[in-house]
């Protein structure tokens, strides 16, 4: 076991890589600390040691990135979240473009309406449970809605609108 990189490294001769970390996560959470694991998900031979462990650094960071802090998981347990982890400057750019107008609003207006669209896509465009989350009157949350349509000039009832501007959140969400 090691300190590494803002992290501990365990390696260990576990046949069940995935049963150990719950263990160790169970022993954590006894003590009121909730941590979120990467694990390579096969046995690893030393030259393979840095390959895993970055792999597990990296699903460790795309899991608690994505709201599933205090998990024990591999990269192949993130299907797409894996990949907006990856150094993708496309897909960043994409993103960064898709969003420019609620950033800058955002930025320069101290508003959060790049949240408030987060959080109305991620409640699949409910108002009601998006006001709940935001802890908004739904009518402000209608204002704000009508705000980042106006800004981003986008059509919040297209799927593929909706798809894209999820997509373009969650990569910047990865990114930082």
């Amino acid at each position: 076991m090691a300190a590494r990189g803002g992290g501990v490294v365990v390696v260990a001769p576990a046949a069940e890589p995935r049963a150990l970390a719950s263990r160790i996560a169970a022993a954590l959470a006894e003590r009121d600390v909730t941590i979120t694991i990467g694990i390579a998900p096969d046995p690893v031979q030393v030259d393979g040691l840095e390959d895993a462990l970055s792999d597990a650094r990296r699903a460790a960071h795309a899991a608690a990135s994505s709201g599933r802090r205090g998990d024990v998981v591999s990269r192949q347990d993130l299907g797409i979240h894996a990949l907006l982890h990856e150094d993708h400057g496309e897909l960043r750019t994409f993103a960064e473009r898709l969003l420019h107008p609620l950033l800058d609003y955002d930025d320069t207006h101290d508003s959060n309406l790049l949240a408030t669209l987060d959080a109305y896509l991620d409640s699949g465009g409910n108002a009601t449970e998006t006001a709940r989350r935001l802890i908004l009157h739904v009518n402000s949350l209608y204002y704000r809605l009508g705000r980042i349509r106006e800004l981003g000039a986008y059509d919040l009832d297209d799927p593929d609108t909706r798809f894209e501007l999820q997509l373009a959140l969650r990569v910047l969400r990865a990114a930082t």
